[in-house]
């Protein structure tokens, strides 16, 4: 597996100006608030699963009315984990390597997702 990596890394080519500009856009699209799912902000003292809410929130192969579903059947009713229960105790943001406004965005997931 190494020895198929290392030819891969050596055969690498500089991206091409559009790949560049494409990647550049999709940064600024996720911007600061983009989760790598370490689970270092976990666990949240109120039960929230925030790496579950946070892939809803970026969740791009689900329709918005399967990620209302998931948010409130799966997250609240199932598993007990509802961001609406966020403090902002900021316990999460301490931990996160990404310096994540995850109660904003916790915030957020309500807003989007929540039953009205």
């Amino acid at each position: 597996e190494v020895k198929k990596n290392v030819v891969f890394g050596r055969g690498a080519e500089p991206l091409a100006e559009e790949e560049l500009e494409r990647l550049e856009k999709l940064g600024k699209e996720v911007g600061a608030e983009y989760c790598h799912r370490c689970g270092y902000c976990m666990p949240c003292p109120q039960g929230i699963i925030i790496v579950g809410v946070m892939d809803l929130m970026r969740g791009q192969m689900l329709s918005p009315e399967m990620k209302k579903r998931a948010y409130n059947e799966v997250l609240k009713k199932r598993l007990k984990s509802d961001p609406a229960n966020c403090e902002q105790c900021g316990q999460c943001v301490e931990k996160c390597p990404f310096n994540l406004p995850i109660p904003s965005l916790m915030q957020r997931a309500v807003e989007l997702f929540g039953e009205n």
